[in-house]
Order: structure tokens, then C-alpha cells, then sequence
């Protein structure tokens, strides 16, 4: 329901809606799951933009699962320095991270 939500796929687009059964299915901890939480904070779709709740709580937890995509944001964000300090050497070991992985 989630992913509908936030793409408009049968239902109307609601990135809030989208938010809410993501955060529902949160709790199974499932890598998908957790990225799509926090490309929600990452993002600002219909909640304030919260670079640290995307990196520190939701990115992170998805990369500790494998998850490639949340890997490419968390290089994404210290390339910039959302959320973290900017840090081009941990920028390049986690866009290698998720290199390594495939999407």
C-alpha cells in the first residue's frame, strides 16, 4: 500500500499515506521497507525533509541488510553533507558498497 501511495497507482499519490504504511510495515524490518521510509524523510514528500531520520534511522538499518539503494543514498548524503558531515572518503566507500550490490 505504501508503494501505491507514494506513486499514485490505483489510488490517488498521498506521499503522507505513503509514510504511514511504510512506518506501519517498518516493523518487520524489511530492507526495502526501511529504504522507502527514509528516501520519504530524504526526499521531504509530504513530511518535513529530516536528513538525520533518513540516514541515522531508517538508510542505515536498510544497509545493514544489504539494501543497495539505501548504500547509494547514505554516499549521496555525505557527499553533500545532509544529515552528516561531509566526508568525501566515506562518500566513495559507500557508493562502492552499493556498486558492489546489485539493484
Amino acid at each position: 500500500m505504501g508503494m501505491l501511495c507514494e506513486q499514485g497507482k490505483s489510488v490517488p499519490q498521498d506521499h503522507q499515506k505513503a509514510l504511514e504504511w511504510y512506518l506501519k510495515a517498518a516493523v518487520t524490518e524489511h530492507d526495502d521497507v526501511e529504504f522507502r521510509t527514509g528516501n520519504i524523510y530524504h526526499s521531504g514528500h509530504g513530511v518535513p525533509r529530516d536528513y538525520q531520520q533518513a540516514m541515522h534511522t531508517y538508510f542505515s538499518k536498510a544497509t545493514k541488510q544489504g539494501n543497495a539503494n539505501a548504500s547509494f543514498h547514505v554516499s549521496l548524503l555525505y557527499h553533500a553533507g545532509k544529515g552528516v558531515l561531509q566526508d568525501y572518503q566515506n562518500t566513495m566507500e559507500w557508493f562502492l558498497r552499493a556498486a558492489k550490490r546489485t539493484y
